[in-house]
């Protein structure tokens, strides 16, 4: 019973997440491809009251998945390290690119760029994290067995 619960709350917090940080995610990827500053500058100031609390939603997912599944975590986890690991530090460098444009008193274009780049950066990656557990990780007797493309 208590692994049906642990599929449930990892479901309903990816599923928060997606629903939620997909339209920071969107947001960023666009302010790319608008030319107006002071646009760009509207755009950061729309998420900066709540993106860390939808970023939260992923360390739910997480670590849901390592109590609650821990042999689900340790056979999966291996094969996307990789695309993780980027979209994790994307993440990071998305929240300082928020934090230090929304304290500018103007539009610094070098942080917006780096808040536009690490969406993009993020969705790709979550886009591969995705596609290698849904297309199947190689694995034997619920552990890892292929390299850090395989995923």
């Amino acid at each position: 019973m208590l692994e049906y619960a642990s599929y449930g709350l990892v479901l309903l917090a990816l599923g928060a997440y997606v629903l939620l940080d997909g339209y920071d995610l969107g947001i960023g990827i666009l302010s790319l491809f608008d030319r107006s500053d002071q646009r760009r500058k509207e755009y950061n100031e729309l998420i900066a009251t709540a993106w860390d609390a939808n970023e939260s939603w992923i360390i739910l997912a997480g670590v849901a998945l390592w109590a609650g599944l821990p042999g689900v975590y340790a056979t999966v986890l291996p094969g996307v390290y990789l695309p993780l690991v980027v979209m994790l530090l994307a993440i990071v460098l998305r929240g300082t690119a928020i934090e230090l444009q929304s304290a500018a008193p103007d539009y610094r274009r070098g942080w917006g760029l780096v808040f536009g780049i690490s969406s993009l950066v993020a969705t790709v990656c979550q886009g591969l994290v995705a596609g290698g557990v849904l297309s199947g990780l190689p694995h034997r007797g619920g552990v890892f067995t292929g390299g850090p493309g395989t995923g």
